[in-house]
């Protein structure tokens, strides 16, 4: 009898460098829109920075995405903004 075992996912950690983060009130706004992502978890937000978690290769575009359409410029690691 011959096993075969499902692949675990890879989960990417993704780290997003925000610009223009200046105070709570502007955490509090990105937390919402990358808590709203899906497929990602939102693991940390302070002022400048943010990490996710994601086995979908698109979650840094999103990501990206997202904080721009709420007015912040942001570059993630590893990039996942080219295809």
């Amino acid at each position: 009898m011959m096993r075969t075992f499902a692949k675990e996912p890879i989960v990417d950690t993704i780290e997003l460098t925000i610009q223009d983060m200046h105070c709570d009130s502007c955490v509090q706004r990105v937390r919402s829109a990358l808590k709203a992502l899906p497929g990602a978890t939102l693991k940390t937000v302070v002022i400048g920075h943010a990490t996710l978690e994601s086995t979908d290769p698109a979650a840094g575009t999103r990501a990206l995405t997202a904080l721009q359409t709420i007015g912040f410029e942001a570059t993630c690691q590893p990039d996942r903004s080219l295809p």
